[in-house]
């Protein structure tokens, strides 16, 4: 596992979260710490996930939880860390929840990609695609 450290500044594009697959209306089941890989619970309630949750996006800004919550999926580019390799794709993470990681232990499907040193993009919706299924 290469678990990426995610920079205290990581961010939602703004350009690209006005033109991306989100989906709103969502409640935090638990305090979401911005810019965490998140998956809906079957309570309809959103939590950071890990590989064997499944992925249904990530959630740009820290949420209190049983507060509303906003994922952003396939097209929304975040600022999330630095010295990535570009191209590289990006897994849930199978030890940290709402963490990435470099290389699939759990989860075999990517759900972005690195697009600079700094920035990534979200790839899928995959929910329910963790080892359990």
């Amino acid at each position: 596992m290469a678990e990426i450290t995610r920079a205290a500044t990581a961010s939602l594009d703004a350009n690209s979260g006005q033109v991306s697959n989100y989906i709103s209306s969502l409640i935090a089941g638990e305090a979401l710490d911005a810019v965490s890989a998140c998956f809906i619970d079957t309570d309809g309630l959103v939590y950071m996930g890990d590989a064997s949750e499944g992925f249904a996006g990530i959630n740009p800004v820290a949420v209190e939880e049983g507060k509303p919550v906003t994922l952003f999926g396939p097209g929304a580019i975040f600022s999330y860390s630095t010295l990535m390799t570009p191209g590289a794709p990006l897994y849930v993470s199978d030890n940290t929840p709402g963490a990435l990681e470099t290389t699939a232990a759990t989860n075999l499907h990517p759900v972005a990609m690195a697009i600079s040193a700094t920035d990534i993009i979200v790839t899928a919706y995959l929910q329910g695609l963790g080892a359990s299924s």
